[in-house]
């Protein structure tokens, strides 16, 4: 994303409030601080490229079902 990443949408004001779907972060840019702070921002999860489909397609089953258990 041009002029903003993840981490700098994540900290809007707007974002993660009680409505809010969870949060995927997809990066080549990824190290031990930003894994921490977009943790500690409320992101559901943080994929480093590339990744394969399969992989998100899983991920995203895992957070519904989370997401079924806790609603």
């Amino acid at each position: 994303m041009p002029g903003i990443n993840g981490l700098e949408t994540l900290r809007q004001p707007t974002m993660l409030n009680t409505n809010t779907p969870p949060v995927i972060l997809y990066t080549a840019f990824a190290d031990t601080q930003f894994h921490k702070e977009a943790n500690a921002l409320g992101a559901a999860a943080v994929v480093e490229k590339p990744a394969k489909v399969e992989f998100f397609l899983e991920l995203i089953k895992e957070l519904a079902r989370a997401a079924i258990l806790e609603g």
